[in-house]
């Protein structure tokens, strides 16, 4: 909610987003306004990005683009609750 009241237009989800739940994860992805980006979380049954790796915008005329990388090392720093990141894969 704060970041879609700010007006956020790109979330990069962090390693602390799989503290948690892969309900809360997905309820948070569901319900952000803006573009959720993650370059390199894959579905590991299919090797299909989890989320969208990028996001083109226009700012002034000039053509951007936003690349999300989330730390390839949420496995190891969730350990002990490995459901929470259950049929993903995190790339370098």
């Amino acid at each position: 909610e704060s970041m879609n009241s700010l007006g956020f237009d790109v979330w990069v989800p962090g390693n602390h987003e799989f503290n948690f739940e892969r309900s809360f994860i997905d309820r948070n992805l569901n319900h952000f306004n803006g573009a959720v980006l993650s370059s390199n979380i894959k579905w590991e049954s299919n090797d299909v990005n989890y989320i969208r790796a990028f996001q083109m915008f226009e700012v002034e005329g000039v053509k951007v683009a936003v690349v999300g990388l989330t730390p390839s090392n949420v496995p190891n720093w969730e350990a002990s609750a490995p459901d929470h990141f259950k049929g993903l894969k995190f790339e370098n």
